[in-house]
């Protein structure tokens, strides 16, 4: 191999290494607006997790299981796999069942009072 051969191969490998290296840094700041963005998106869900408990659910108890739910899956919780005993956070099965529930208890409320036979 001549000199001329070498002096060729030692500017293409640099340019393999810049353009490795350029490929690396545009990757790595894609990367990072990615990640960015997806952080963002989680913390709104978050927050309107946090709002629909926090606003909600004094008012609605279906509020307050749908937080329940919402929270306990996003972060990875444990969820009740059976049917419900209370308002544990469930799977969307149990969750469905704690709605109907709900449904009926206040259907039951509000019914009339039934009258009582006079003597």
């Amino acid at each position: 191999m001549s000199a001329q051969d070498f002096a060729a191969l030692g500017l293409l490998s640099l340019l393999v290494w810049f353009v490795y290296w350029l490929g690396r840094e545009i990757g790595k700041h894609q990367q990072q607006d990615l990640w960015r963005d997806h952080m963002e998106k989680c913390d709104r869900y978050a927050r309107a997790v946090d709002d629909l408990d926090k606003w909600c659910s004094h008012q609605s108890p279906h509020a307050r299981l749908i937080a329940r739910h919402l929270h306990a899956t996003g972060e990875g919780l444990s969820l009740n796999a059976g049917t419900p005993s209370g308002d544990e956070a469930c799977q969307i099965g149990g969750l469905r069942e704690q709605l109907k529930r709900l449904d009926a208890a206040r259907k039951q409320a509000d019914k009339p009072p039934a009258k009582e036979p006079s003597p």
